[in-house]
């Protein structure tokens, strides 16, 4: 396989995963206050949804990047302690 054809995989192998956590961590939204009522009224359940989501998308990121780009997964983890 080529090195465009390895790229083009990677890139659709990505779009798939974003798919697939898009998909399970959404219905978490109307999951969690079912689960624990207290969280209902709070409308703690979006701020898991919005926060959690990116939160586990760099977290995964950097990773899976510590070893190839170790400078690029230092500036994930910092943002994620800086930001959050």
């Amino acid at each position: 396989m080529t090195n465009t054809g390895k790229k083009i995989l990677l890139v659709a192998m990505g779009a798939l995963s974003a798919l697939a956590l898009a998909g399970c961590a959404f219905p978490m939204t109307r999951l969690i206050p079912n689960l624990f009522p207290g969280l209902r009224d709070a409308g703690w359940a979006h701020i898991l949804a919005a926060v959690g989501i990116p939160e586990v998308i760099i977290i995964i990121a950097a990773a899976l990047l510590w070893r190839k780009r170790g400078p690029i997964a230092f500036h994930l983890a910092v943002h994620l302690t800086m930001h959050h």
